[in-house]
């Protein structure tokens, strides 16, 4: 995996938040790595980060990943509005040896050649955070979610948490590739207005004409009383 370098959404980011820093992270959809190294090895340096992916292979190239930095941990489950088993697929592309998966998605969005494995994993609520990671702190903290699909089941069963937290950057899809249960920007705002948010607005936005336009965008929320 290369390593990751400062890019446009960071500064977008930074600036959207008056370069307050975190002491505490959340990465809720962890998926390889990849926050924990924008995280610990760019932006916030001495954040203490706890990552959550519930996918096999993804989980072990997360799992060096966070071996590499201190304060930097990670569980292989993933969180939901219930505890239980849930449905998913993890896909190997072949032409870039990564992990992927999602929970929704449909299998024309699947890259060709890749390998898919459908598999049961386990699920949490962020809520019970105290019966699997006794010690974390929420003071000052910063929420990621990159569920694919999945964000507004993860903030139903973890509104006491996030009415925590200072910021929480999510990934909204704008362009159905998940059927009915997918999130969508009104499902997000107006649970994140309910918890004391403001939306910020996005930090990175992909857009793919070929696919009808603005295919998926970060969120940004602000609860400026729990900024210190």
């Amino acid at each position: 995996m290369e390593m990751y370098q400062k890019k446009t959404e960071d500064v977008v980011l930074l600036k959207k938040l008056d370069d307050w820093k975190p002491d505490n992270v959340l990465d809720i959809g962890a998926n390889q790595g990849e926050s924990v190294m924008r995280f610990k090895g760019i932006l916030w340096p001495d954040v203490f980060i706890l990552s959550f992916e519930p996918r096999p292979m993804a989980f072990k190239l997360l799992s060096e990943v966070a071996g590499k930095y201190e304060n930097a941990h990670c569980l292989n489950f993933g969180l939901g509005n219930a505890e239980g088993a849930f449905r998913m697929n993890e896909t190997f592309e072949h032409n870039t040896k990564s992990g992927g998966g999602s929970s929704f998605l449909s299998r024309k969005d699947i890259p060709e050649g890749s390998d898919v494995h459908p598999l049961m994993v386990k699920i949490k609520r962020l809520d019970d955070i105290e019966s699997f990671f006794p010690d974390f702190n929420p003071a000052n903290l910063f929420i990621k979610v990159d569920v694919e699909g999945y964000a507004k089941y993860v903030i139903d069963g973890g509104k006491e948490i996030f009415s925590q937290a200072a910021a929480c950057l999510i990934e909204v899809n704008i362009i159905n590739r998940y059927g009915k249960k997918q999130t969508t920007h009104a499902d997000i705002e107006s649970r994140m207005e309910e918890l004391g948010f403001t939306y910020q607005g996005p930090t990175r936005r992909i857009i793919v004409p070929a696919r009808g336009g603005l295919l998926w965008q970060d969120e940004l929320y602000v609860k400026a009383e729990n900024r210190s």
